[in-house]
């Protein structure tokens, strides 16, 4: 028995499990997210940590994920491929084609990334990262779930009342697809 609680606990440090990476202070699983991100750009390149299944179970919340799952479905579904809901590519390293790619890629080494803690309380906090100096923020809403902090929204803009988030694109999109039922 203790030998086999051994080989599992040197597995989990080894390989990690999902628990592990959204474990901490909400900027450290923030900081969690972007080593991930890393070792996601480098493995699979140009493709988007954000649409990533396992990436989302590790660190979004149920409903985030369905959010999510939601936004693949129509986008999937759309005839018309210029109209998608998330078309900037991947809201985590805010990028949106060649105006913040260069941002995205300072951010990969480690450079011109500052992740801050807005707010916290016991269930709710709003964490910043900000890309490129400072001239790009990526804003995640988390929320306490299972005892774990885990991403509820992302928001991606400078101005944050008016900033661009996931959640805010796929309502949008419904109820542009509402008014033309």
């Amino acid at each position: 028995m203790r030998r086999l609680l051994t080989i599992v606990l040197i597995a989990l440090s080894l390989f990690g499990s999902d628990a592990a990476f959204a474990q901490g202070a909400p900027a450290e699983v923030v900081a969690n997210i972007y080593r991930e991100a890393v070792r996601f750009e480098k493995a699979k390149p140009g493709l988007g940590i954000f649409f990533d299944a396992p990436f989302r179970r590790r660190y979004f919340t149920a409903s985030f994920r369905a959010v999510a799952q939601t936004i693949d479905a129509r986008q999937e579904a759309a005839k018309d491929p210029t109209n998608l809901i998330i078309a900037d590519g991947d809201p985590i390293m805010a990028l949106d084609g060649a105006r913040n790619g260069d941002l995205a890629a300072r951010a990969f080494t480690g450079r011109g990334l500052v992740i801050k803690t807005e707010r916290e309380d016991a269930t709710r906090a709003r964490v910043i990262a900000r890309l490129g100096e400072g001239r790009v923020s990526v804003i995640y809403a988390m929320v306490k779930e299972a005892g774990q902090w885990r991403v509820d929204d992302i928001a991606v803009g400078d101005d944050r009342p008016k900033a661009w988030s996931v959640r805010g694109a796929l309502a949008d999109d419904l109820a542009a697809g509402a008014k033309k039922q």
